[in-house]
């Protein structure tokens, strides 16, 4: 069960029109929140007969996404058999280098073909692949190679950049997952540091990569870094698909709404997530407190995750966002929130957010009694929302 607090504070000077619909829920301090009688979206905000401007595309209220398991699959496979295959040259942020740093090495006995990185003179020389690879966001991609050196001080970089739908570089925009770090010298998100354990051995490595949820493709570089002879032998690089999650599309929950003595309740089925949520919605002597249930009615059940959103749509933009009582910044066109990550989810420092306009204020806030990967937001394309990650 979880449950968002509405509140906003009776000093309201901003005006704007809208159409008043039945179900109106009302507290002692001026705030009333108008609910549609058909099915329980907001239609308006408003203190003091005041009413708030209102972001047009959103219905306001509850919201569901459920996580879906993205497919394993094989990405790529390199084997380095024939010369001339689908790789380039690359050293720092030329990945497409005009010098070359890669001699291909023909099988001879027991030992296969495969790609000589480096010169024996140059730092962080090696290859790339010639092209980006389509991948789904949201993806854990395994790298995996085999690597061989002369000294067990010569060590590797891996080097990933990530591409948006239109083939643009988004690297330097998004966050490196867990374990790899952004560099300015490559102009991609790395890892560095891994070298064989015995000379002139071959040696399996590995390294999990979590795909950007907007990326639709990435590009790896693998190159000698520090040390040794300024050479590394490689083989079989492989690209593979091994866990990950997309997500549906938003999708509103929406219900004819039932009147109680204090507010209403909302009981609706949405066959295509297999879920069925329950809403009570009550009015308080200073807010608006809303109650969720949300019931699995996959057969049998399936261990999913699920973001669910409660979302107060008012149009904030020209406004302050409040970071803190000591911290604002203007509502634009950004996404505006105040969080700290645990294990890959954003969690508010404060279990309550403002957006103000003169002597005008809304607040959202929660209750911290319950623990929760929970963060409050301020989204131009929805309004100031509350969002937990079940």
């Amino acid at each position: 069960m979880s449950r968002s607090i509405t509140a906003i504070a009776p000093l309201l000077l901003v005006t704007c029109a809208a159409n008043a619909l039945p179900v109106a829920l009302s507290t002692s301090n001026g705030l009333q929140v108008i609910f549609s009688d058909t099915d329980g979206s907001i239609a308006a905000v408003a203190v003091g007969g005041v009413t708030a401007p209102r972001v047009a595309s959103e219905p306001g209220g509850l919201a569901v996404e459920v996580g879906i398991p993205i497919a394993l699959c094989d990405l790529v496979h390199i084997d380095f058999n024939t010369d001339g295959g689908p790789w380039t040259s690359a050293r720092n942020a030329d990945w497409d280098s005009a010098t070359s740093y890669t001699t291909w090495v023909p099988g001879e006995g027991r030992e296969s073909a495969h790609l000589l990185l480096g010169d024996g003179l140059t730092e962080g020389a090696g290859m790339a692949m010639a092209s980006a690879c389509p991948v789904a966001g949201g993806s854990t991609v395994r790298i995996s190679w085999l690597a061989r050196s002369a000294a067990v001080n010569t060590t590797m970089i891996l080097c990933t950049r990530v591409y948006d739908s239109t083939g643009n570089d988004i690297t330097a925009a998004t966050a490196a997952p867990a374990g790899w770090t952004w560099s300015d010298t490559s102009q991609a998100h790395v890892v560095f540091g891994m070298r064989c354990d015995a000379p002139d051995t071959w040696q399996q490595f590995d390294e999990l990569y979590t795909v950007a949820p907007d990326a639709a493709s990435i590009r790896v570089s693998l190159r000698h870094w520090t040390g040794g002879d300024h050479f590394v032998h490689l083989d079989d690089l492989n690209l593979d698909v091994v866990g990950g999650l997309t997500w549906s599309e938003r999708v509103p929950v929406l219900a004819s709404p039932a009147i109680t003595s204090d507010g209403l309740q909302l009981d609706a089925d949405m066959a295509p997530l297999n879920l069925h949520v329950a809403a009570e919605v009550s009015a308080r002597d200073d807010s608006i407190a809303i109650d969720v249930a949300v019931l699995d009615t996959t057969s049998p059940q399936t261990d999913r995750p699920m973001r669910l959103y409660w979302t107060l749509p008012v149009d904030a933009t020209g406004w302050t966002w409040w970071d803190d009582i000591d911290s604002l910044r203007a509502a634009d066109t950004a996404v505006l929130a105040n969080t700290f990550d645990i294990a890959g989810h954003d969690v508010s420092y404060y279990p309550f957010a403002t957006v103000t306009t003169d002597g005008f204020a809304v607040a959202l806030g929660v209750p911290m009694d319950q623990p929760a990967a929970q963060h409050l937001e301020y989204d131009p394309d929805h309004g100031l929302q509350s969002v937990w990650d079940l």
